[in-house]
């Protein structure tokens, strides 16, 4: 018993020497209710991953769903690595279409967002930034939306269903 006492005092004394190890360590579970229902999609049931590899440290939440032949894939992608899946280059105003292709990055309810659409498939993907002053060792954090059998307008008026600004609440309380 004078063990455990000994034990649960050093665990106290080390985080009044050290404050900042009371971090709020997330899961996927804790991302899960923010990959809502969509009214007329079917929803498979939501799925995710806890990673860490030598430290760095991953969260992934994805929910799929079907509606006839179209096809939508959301996620919610936290983690220093992150910061590598939104490309420096995609600036408010990036615009590129070629016969094949559109790819657009804009700003939605205050939301960076990047828009690639495949005409001839019907097919893309829409990456949301959640953490727009993403640098060296912050959390990078990103909703992810990929599409299939419709066009890129009817994909971001579904993907804005998603509450970004309540996952994004979520991510700042990671440290």
């Amino acid at each position: 018993m004078k063990t455990k006492k000994m034990f649960l005092m050093f665990v106290i004394s080390i985080f009044i020497l050290f404050p900042a190890l009371l971090v709020y360590a997330a899961s996927y579970q804790d991302f899960i209710p923010f990959l809502i229902d969509l009214p007329g999609w079917k929803a498979e049931k939501p799925d995710g991953a806890d990673i860490d590899m030598a430290g760095v440290i991953a969260i992934s939440a994805a929910r799929k769903y079907t509606s006839g032949n179209k096809k939508i894939e959301a996620a919610i992608l936290i983690g220093q690595m992150m910061m590598g899946a939104w490309n420096i280059g995609y600036q408010e105003g990036f615009k590129m279409e070629t016969p094949d292709i559109k790819l657009e990055v804009k700003k939605i309810n205050g939301f960076m967002v990047f828009n690639s659409y495949e005409k001839d498939k019907s097919s893309g993907l829409i990456m949301v930034l959640l953490n727009e002053a993403m640098t060296e060792g912050s959390t990078g954090a990103v909703f992810s939306f990929s599409f299939k059998g419709m066009n890129g307008e009817e994909a971001v008026k579904l993907a804005q269903k998603f509450d970004w600004k309540k996952v994004k609440a979520k991510v700042e309380k990671i440290k």
